[in-house]
């Protein structure tokens, strides 16, 4: 999806595809730091298990975890982390990041910020539309790469991205779970657009 040229690479697990994410990420920038959110799912691999959240039943045991690595509340407007209501609140979860780029890791140090559309471990949190763009020009302003995890809904959409995928894998095998991290060809140019998806071929309704 998106009129621009782009680079993908196929990968075992969705494990893998953010690894490969966070790779990429730090070799373009030449930035260490990745931030993550409360919440969040991302694997079950060192990295994976870093950016995950929940401690048990995914990283119980098995640290220590990769280093420079940074966590931050979600849009959560039930249960809003900073005690606000929508809307408010003006989306004040999205403009955090410029305060935490302060007490926590410096934007000139932050490779990328990576989140799922909807988080599902997190108890199906969605947060409301304008969340993603105030995130991704904040990422934008300083050159950092906003990397979309994306699963759930890929699955279960009607359209989009999950019929622009799937007409990309047509020719795979009925049922074969595909994971890819599909990206801008220049990812020096414009770091913050950049993309994760995870397609399970088989759960994807036909085109």
């Amino acid at each position: 999806p998106g009129d621009f040229a782009k680079m993908t690479m196929f990968a075992n697990s969705g494990a893998e595809a953010v690894e490969n994410a966070v790779k990429v990420a730090r070799s373009a920038s030449k930035r260490p730091g990745i931030i993550c959110f409360d919440n969040a799912f991302h694997g079950r691999t060192l990295m994976g298990m870093t950016l995950t959240s929940k401690v048990k039943p995914y990283k119980f045991g098995f640290g220590p975890f990769a280093p420079e690595v940074y966590r931050m509340p979600f849009a959560y407007c039930y249960r809003c982390p900073f005690g606000l209501a929508y809307p408010a609140c003006g989306t004040a979860c999205a403009d955090y990041l410029e305060e935490f780029f302060i007490s926590h890791v410096a934007a000139e140090q932050t490779a990328a910020v990576i989140a799922e559309p909807i988080q599902g471990e997190g108890g199906f949190v969605t947060p409301p539309p304008e969340y993603f763009p105030k995130l991704k020009a904040i990422c934008e302003k300083y050159g950092i790469a906003l990397i979309i995890d994306e699963v759930g809904p890929l699955e279960t959409a009607g359209g989009g991205l999950a019929a622009s995928v799937r007409r990309c894998l047509e020719a795979a095998p009925p049922g074969l779970t595909l994971y890819l991290v599909v990206r801008r060809s220049r990812i020096d140019q414009v770091r913050a657009c950049f993309a994760l998806q995870r397609a399970r071929l088989i759960a994807l309704p036909s085109v």
